[in-house]
C-alpha cells in the first residue's frame, strides 16, 4: 500500500504554528486527522565565502573567481613569447631545432598542470565536504 501525508491549516493561519492538521491517506482508505507539532528547523552556519557567491552579482563574482587563472594564462603565454624570441635571436637553424620538440613540450606541459590542479581541486572539495575548512585553507 501507499500512503500519502498532505498538511493543510486554515486560511491565516500560519503553517508553523504547530496547529496545522496532518492527514493521512492509504490507498484505498480512510483518512484521520493527526495533530502534528514538528520543532522549528535550525539555520544552517553559513561560511563567509558562500555568503558572497549567494548574495554577491554573479558576473562580478565570476569575474573574481576567473582572475587568478586568468592571470596564469596571461603568464604562460607571455613565457611562451619569450622564449620564443630567444630562440629567434639564435637564427633559422634555432627554429628549425625548436620546431619538432615544441608541440610535444606543449602536451606533457598540459597534462602535467591539468593532472597538479585536479587533484589539489579534488583534495581540497574532499576536505571541505568532511568539514575540515582549515585542512581545505592548507591544501590552497
Amino acid at each position: 500500500m501507499q500512503a500519502t501525508n498532505v498538511i493543510s491549516c486554515r486560511a491565516g493561519e500560519p503553517q508553523r504554528s504547530g496547529k496545522c492538521s496532518q492527514k493521512s491517506r492509504e490507498a484505498g482508505g480512510g483518512s484521520t486527522a493527526i495533530e502534528s507539532r514538528q520543532p522549528y528547523a535550525r539555520p544552517l552556519a553559513v561560511d563567509a565565502r558562500t555568503q558572497l557567491l549567494l548574495e554577491k552579482p554573479i558576473a562580478l563574482t565570476i569575474l573574481r573567481l576567473a582572475m587568478p587563472n586568468a592571470t596564469v594564462m596571461l603568464v604562460q603565454i607571455l613565457i611562451g613569447l619569450l622564449e620564443v624570441y630567444f630562440v629567434a635571436q639564435t637564427g633559422i637553424d634555432g627554429l628549425d631545432g625548436v620546431a619538432p620538440v615544441f608541440p610535444l613540450v606543449s602536451l606533457v606541459v598540459a597534462i602535467a598542470q591539468g593532472a597538479i590542479g585536479g587533484s589539489f581541486v579534488t583534495t581540497v572539495a574532499r576536505a571541505l565536504a568532511t568539514g575540515r575548512v582549515g585542512a581545505a585553507s592548507e591544501y590552497a
